[in-house]
């Protein structure tokens, strides 16, 4: 699917970063920096999922044993309180 349209783009203070990128030819325009963002955040998602997937795999074929349901809650309720009280305290 090779459809183009075009889009104003505000870089804020990333303008003469980019801008110096093209000018050192490093890319032959704006758009190219652009688009080449955007293939390092495809990057980086496609790393990221790929640890989660092994963190998520790793801890299936852990052994030792899984905490109690209600000791998380027990733990989470307290962190909650506690965050709460921080809150109400103005702190």
């Amino acid at each position: 699917m090779s459809s183009r349209t075009a889009v104003p783009v505000d870089f804020g203070h990333e303008f003469e970063r980019a801008q110096k990128r093209v000018e050192h030819g490093e890319f032959a325009s704006l758009d190219e920096v652009v688009r080449a963002g955007l293939r390092a955040l495809d990057r980086e998602d496609d790393e990221h999922q790929a640890r989660l997937r092994s963190q998520i795999a790793a801890s299936i074929v852990d052994p030792r044993p899984t905490e109690a349901l209600d000791e998380v809650f027990a733990r989470l309720h307290a962190h909650h309180q506690q965050q709460m009280k921080r809150g109400s305290d103005g702190a």
